[in-house]
């Protein structure tokens, strides 16, 4: 990449928005990102070509759906997790299996008033993500947490490492720019970008709203959803 390009590299308002919003949106996908930024498909198409090329972002297929990821934040699995979690009937069996581990499909599908069927596939998708674990009792299946479903619940999936921090930093330095962190903790990280002869900004990453079980929770407590 052009040195002049490497320059602006998160300077750019709409960009820095966009790896934001990535950093902070696990699964995110295309249309998804086009609709939360109110932004027209050709614009977030070239910004995320950019950040694509800087390596800032990676992308991966999956679902028929092309979802970008924040490089060394989080793994892939953990993007495709979220992916399938979008859909309200994959939620509400994943929060049914977090609360009664061992279920049975057919449970399931009575305790969710969802065909048996339907509750089979979003199954077998929160399966696939690592998400769910199927053990078959002879012609009965019974569900537990997944590798990737214990770390989201356990909330090892939302920490800003070290890693990526210097991975960050690391990048933006290749673009000219002097970064500095101004505040941090476990899930929350704010940088000052610095740059010669212009106006420096500053970058949040908020990992914090990831737990959506407890959101759900704490608005169920004022009747709302």
């Amino acid at each position: 990449m052009p040195k002049e390009k490497r320059l602006s590299l998160l300077l750019h308002p709409l960009r820095k928005k966009i790896y934001e919003i990535i950093c902070e949106l696990p699964g995110s996908y295309f249309y998804e990102l086009a609709d939360v930024l109110a932004t027209p498909p050709g614009t977030l198409l070239w910004h995320l070509k950019v950040l694509q090329k800087s390596g800032l972002v990676g992308s991966t297929k999956y679902g028929g759906k092309r979802v970008f990821y924040p490089k060394l934040l989080r793994s892939i699995e953990v993007e495709k997790a979220f992916i399938v979690l979008k859909s309200e009937n994959a939620r509400n069996i994943f929060k049914e299996v977090v609360n009664n581990p061992g279920i049975f499909q057919l449970e399931l599908a009575r305790a969710l008033d969802v065909h048996h069927d339907t509750v089979k596939h979003h199954c077998d998708r929160l399966a696939d993500a690592g998400l769910l674990e199927a053990f078959k009792e002879g012609k009965m299946v019974r569900y537990y947490l997944g590798d990737v479903g214990e770390k989201l619940v356990e909330g090892s999936t939302n920490i800003i490492t070290e890693t990526f921090i210097r991975f960050l930093d690391n990048k933006l330095r290749e673009g000219c720019l002097h970064p500095e962190i101004m505040e941090r903790g476990k899930d929350y990280i704010k940088m000052e970008i610095k740059c010669p002869g212009r106006e420096s900004i500053t970058i949040s990453i908020n990992l914090s709203n990831w737990n959506f079980l407890e959101e759900e929770e704490n608005e169920g407590e004022d009747g709302e959803k």
